[in-house]
């Protein structure tokens, strides 16, 4: 049997989900050919002395470099933004001529977010919803969920999920979309070690020397351990090499998760960890607006500011779990990483 090839995406972005496949010990992973679109001689380098190929590339509008590089291969896994549909297009649709050229089974592994489910508590932009747990069996729901809401008002990562859907249809691709929360905990990838949003509101806090969380805080965000997350990423790659069923188009949507918070707990764990380490003046959680958080993130768009720091998604990974994937983190781990991260962020701010 011919080894497959599989072409990934997002080398600095979700480096954990790269390092993860690399260091696999399923012997059907550890049979394929990997290579990864780089942007950079750096990223080329360290890429290169860990034994995989690599392919330039100058940006995700670069259509040709991106639709060739999928073509020559058998699976791409885009770990690289799931806001960027032109980029989800021209995969799926280099993927798509590998098939016609070669009559060859092909897959698509896409990276989507929890926030395509969530509500919008104070711009009230889809009224009625009340973002109630969707399970990812829940076919039908699922997608007519992301269909109502980007009617309603549309969200780049919604739109990519919709692309990834309608592309993969046209183009006789197996899509498969992997949807994920916040992410917490340490990588071991080749690059930054520190994934997911608590680095971000980290940082931010450093430079107001406060905590600070948008609205009442009483949104629900739920959360995963970068680990965890890779794994699922592992356990579909290692079924589809190995021919298992997969579901994919509109049944192809898979979550993940285990575990939720509220921004209010967030905020508080956030601000006393950080005091407690020096890095911030007091325990106390300010709270903005949206157009406040827009301003101190300079973000244009308030729409953004809320599905990503003020809004509730529940979802239940229903798919994966049947698969027999187990978290290795249990639930409310990410509160043991709170302080951990705040170590890290400070050591990498001096």
């Amino acid at each position: 049997m011919a080894k497959k090839k599989i072409l990934l995406t997002g080398a600095t972005v979700a480096v954990q989900f790269i390092s993860a496949l690399i260091a696999s010990q399923a012997a059907s992973v550890k049979n394929a050919s990997i290579s990864v679109l780089v942007r950079g001689e750096e990223q080329a380098r360290v890429l290169q002395e860990k034994g995989l190929r690599t392919i330039n590339f100058k940006g995700f509008d670069d259509d040709s470099t991106i639709k060739k590089a999928a073509s020559e291969h058998d699976i791409v896994i885009n770990t690289a933004s799931g806001f960027e549909a032109g980029l989800a297009a021209s995969l799926i649709r280099g993927l798509g001529d590998r098939k016609n050229a070669l009559g060859v089974d092909v897959h698509y592994i896409h990276t989507s977010g929890t926030t395509n489910y969530a509500n919008s508590p104070t711009l009230n932009l889809y009224q009625g919803y009340a973002a109630a747990t969707i399970s990812d069996k829940a076919t039908t729901q699922v997608v007519s969920t992301l269909r109502q809401l980007n009617e309603a008002s549309p969200y780049a990562q919604r739109t990519t999920d919709l692309t990834v859907l309608a592309v993969g249809k046209e183009a006789g691709v197996n899509t498969h979309i992997i949807t994920i929360p916040m992410l917490f905990g340490f990588g071991t990838g080749f690059f930054r070690k520190l994934s997911g949003q608590l680095p971000i509101l980290m940082d931010e806090a450093l430079r107001a020397r406060q905590v600070w969380i948008v609205g009442d805080g009483v949104g629900v965000k739920q959360h995963i351990h970068v680990e965890d997350a890779a794994a699922v990423y592992e356990l579909v790659l290692k079924r589809v090499l190995e021919g298992l069923d997969v579901p994919s188009g509109k049944e192809g949507i898979m979550f993940v998760e285990n575990g939720s918070h509220s921004w209010n707990e967030a905020g508080e764990a956030l601000a006393k960890a950080g005091k407690s380490l020096g890095a911030l003046d007091t325990e106390q959680v300010k709270r903005l607006t949206l157009e406040e958080a827009a301003k101190t993130l300079g973000i244009d768009d308030i729409n953004y500011v809320e599905v990503a720091y003020a809004s509730t998604s529940r979802v239940s990974a229903e798919t994966a779990r049947s698969f027999k994937w187990q978290p290795k983190w249990p639930k409310g781990s990410i509160w043991e990483f709170i302080e951990p991260e705040w170590r890290a962020v400070l050591e990498e701010r001096k």
